[in-house]
């Protein structure tokens, strides 16, 4: 009776021998297939050459361009392929010669956001015309026509969308314009608020602060030529005493770094001469933030409205506990990504299409389903 028992125990060892082979097989093998895959696709990755693009903008420590620039990368980056990415400090000419020295290095599209409205009409032509296509993001400038693309966010709209709620929400208002100079994005922005809050009596007299009305980073208290120059603007407006909306004032803080402490000086200045208007429309949220903190120093802060467009983090922070009454949200995601597809697109579109990306109404009603701490 042994030897059966035995052999039943010889034969599950085999049995189990077998099982244990076959497993260490299945492993190598899949070790195997793991190794020749991985070898596969780092050889595809060397076969295919990196493609290289091209980014300057103005001030890339600046919130918006930096989320900007960063999805740019992001989109870039899941194609295998390289960002090459330049800061003008806003310095239009620099942006120029970075421009062509991207083109130089064989970049196959460069994404600009410009300094200024004009300045980069010969570099957009010689990238053009050397292969580079030239993509502009955020804003247009002076040679538009000529570039591959504009890709931005509908400023029409966006002032056009605030000014009908500010109708609906507001019986009547003195509203001072906060805008930035030389900048395309801000002008379309004020100037479709305009339309929209007074009709046509847009037509039959200029706004007011037609010669800018600038600020400087000396001494608030300073005497200078900005101040002359405001002063001499105070008493304009647009539209009669017996409209419910009037355009008091038009003041453009100088495009460049600061623009908020720049809005606060100077609104502070205008609060100092006697406050003649109760509601500030801004182009964007850091003019609105400087403008605020000049409220809040005077004491103000209850009495005066604040629009603005934007939808940034810190937007989204004042319309949750101030006097901000809303805010017109665009998506730097968004431009981003379509900015990114043409630039890979291999469809011929005539020089100096233009894309618009969606914008938003956000209140104090619906504010709370947003994260505050990020751009959307």
């Amino acid at each position: 009776m042994e030897k059966p028992v035995t052999y039943l125990k010889d034969a599950g060892r085999r049995k189990n021998l077998a099982a244990v082979f076959i497993c260490l097989n299945l492993i190598l093998l899949s070790c195997v297939c793991v190794f020749f895959s991985i070898n596969l696709h780092t050889a595809f990755l060397k076969e295919k050459e990196s493609r290289i693009f091209g980014a300057v903008f103005p001030d890339t420590a600046d919130d918006y361009y930096r989320e900007i620039l960063m999805q740019i990368e992001t989109n870039i980056q899941a194609e295998g392929d390289l960002l090459l990415s330049r800061d003008c400090g806003y310095d239009i000419e620099l942006q120029g010669r970075q421009m062509l020295e991207l083109a130089d290095r064989g970049a196959e599209a460069v994404f600009v956001c410009p300094a200024a409205d004009r300045g980069l009409e010969e570099e957009i032509r010689r990238c053009m015309q050397c292969g580079t296509r030239v993509i502009l993001v955020g804003r247009g400038c002076a040679g538009e026509e000529e570039a591959q693309a504009l890709v931005l966010s509908d400023d029409e709209k966006a002032g056009e969308t605030l000014a009908g709620y500010i109708d609906v929400k507001v019986k009547s208002a003195r509203i001072l314009l906060l805008g930035r100079e030389k900048d395309s994005s801000s002008r379309a922005r004020t100037e479709s608020f305009c339309r929209r809050i007074l009709g046509d009596k847009i037509e039959k007299s200029p706004l007011p602060g037609g010669e800018s009305a600038k600020t400087n980073d000396k001494d608030d208290n300073a005497d200078s030529s900005t101040d002359k120059k405001a002063d001499s603007n105070k008493d304009d407006n647009t539209g009669s005493s017996h409209d419910p909306f009037q355009i008091v004032r038009r003041v453009q803080v100088e495009n460049g770094e600061k623009e908020m402490e720049k809005a606060r000086s100077y609104i502070g200045r205008e609060l100092q001469r006697g406050r003649k208007f109760d509601l500030i429309f801004a182009a964007d949220e850091k003019l609105a933030a400087g403008a605020y903190a000049a409220l809040r120093e005077a004491g103000e802060e209850k009495h005066v409205q604040i629009v603005a467009v934007d939808g940034s983090p810190v937007g989204k922070r004042m319309l949750r506990s101030s006097g901000y009454l809303a805010t017109v949200m665009e998506y730097p995601s968004v431009l981003a990504g379509e900015a990114v597809r043409q630039a890979y697109s291999e469809l011929e579109m005539p020089p100096g299409s233009r894309i618009l990306t969606q914008v938003k109404l956000v209140t104090k009603n619906i504010i709370y389903s947003y994260d505050i701490d990020k751009w959307e």
